[in-house]
């Protein structure tokens, strides 16, 4: 854990309205320069967009309800985010992996990680970095992170391998 003056500080999980984070994220960082104790502040990015868009990680040694308060977007402490998972989080940004598949509406895919693995479907509505995909003619709609799909035209023999 982060240390800042004699205070241990915890990461909490603050859910933003999506497309806010780095107007809260600077807001924050005021809040920091005017003496509050609040540690790092962290957006984790891949390739210059949030991993997990609408939530902004903060450092700080108390739950850091009352430092949102004055900001002009919505903001709700989730709760607390162990060390680990932070790191984890942090070390997605820019590993030099290759961006996902760019699918569009119509497109036949097959699921090739999760609880759905192996099944069908077509695109419904397709999006940089999520798509829905739509299966069991039309009556099951989903979303579907684009690296969790390949193009039908690949096979089931690369279903089980979303990198290929």
């Amino acid at each position: 854990m982060f240390e800042r003056g004699e205070y241990l500080m915890q990461w909490y999980a603050v859910q933003v309205t999506t497309a806010h984070e780095k107007k809260v994220k600077k807001y924050l960082e005021k809040q920091r320069a005017s003496g509050l104790n609040i540690g790092e502040i962290a957006i984790p990015e891949k390739d210059g967009a949030p991993i997990i868009p609408g939530y902004v990680f903060v450092q700080a040694d108390t739950w850091p309800e009352f430092y949102l308060i004055g900001c002009n977007s919505r903001c709700r402490v989730i709760g607390k985010v162990l060390d680990a998972e932070m790191n984890r989080l942090l070390s997605i940004n820019n590993n030099g992996s290759k961006p996902g598949p760019v699918f569009k509406k119509g497109d036949e895919v097959i699921i090739c990680s999760g609880p759905l693995e192996g099944v069908e479907g077509i695109i419904v509505r397709a999006g940089a970095r999520r798509s829905k995909v739509s299966f069991f003619n039309g009556e099951v709609i989903i979303n579907a992170d684009n690296d969790q799909l390949v193009p039908a035209e690949k096979g089931l023999q690369q279903a089980g391998s979303c990198n290929a």
